[in-house]
C-alpha cells in the first residue's frame, strides 16, 4: 500500500495521468485501491480526494487508452504511446496532479510515517 503511493507519484511526476494510465492500464483499479489505502495510512487526505477525481477520468478515458494500447500491440509501433500521451495530457490534465509531485511533501510525510511505524510496516510486508 505505502510502496504503491511512491510509484504512483513517480508516474504522475514524470508523465502525468496519461503516462500513469498507460503504465498501469490493466490493473489501475488495484493500484488506485492500494494507493488510497496507503494515503489513508500516512494521513494524506488531499491525495485520497484527488484519487476520486482520477478514477472518474480513468473510467471516462479507459476505452480510448485501450484503443491506443491495442494498436501499439498489434503494430509494434511504440509511437502510439506518444500519441496517447499527447491526447491524454490535454484530455486528462488536472490541477490535482501537483499534489503528487516531489515538492508536495508526500515523500517526507511517508518517511515520517514509515519511521514511526517500522514494526507495523515490517509486519505488513512479511504477511502472506
Amino acid at each position: 500500500m505505502v510502496v504503491v503511493t511512491e510509484m504512483l507519484e513517480a508516474e504522475i511526476t514524470n508523465g502525468g495521468l496519461a503516462q500513469l494510465m498507460w503504465n498501469v492500464f490493466f490493473h489501475w483499479r488495484t493500484v488506485f485501491a492500494d494507493a488510497d489505502a496507503g494515503y489513508e495510512l500516512i494521513g494524506a487526505s488531499a491525495q485520497r480526494e484527488a484519487l476520486k477525481e482520477f478514477r472518474i477520468l480513468f473510467e471516462h478515458y479507459e476505452a480510448e487508452c485501450r484503443g491506443y494500447i491495442e494498436r501499439c500491440l498489434e503494430t509494434g509501433e511504440f509511437d502510439y504511446f506518444n500519441q496517447w500521451c499527447d491526447f491524454g495530457e490535454k484530455a486528462m490534465s488536472s490541477e490535482s496532479e501537483n499534489l503528487f509531485w516531489m515538492e508536495s511533501g508526500l515523500r517526507e510525510l511517508r518517511l515520517q510515517w514509515m519511521a514511526s511505524n517500522a514494526r507495523k510496516l515490517s509486519a505488513m510486508m512479511t504477511a502472506s
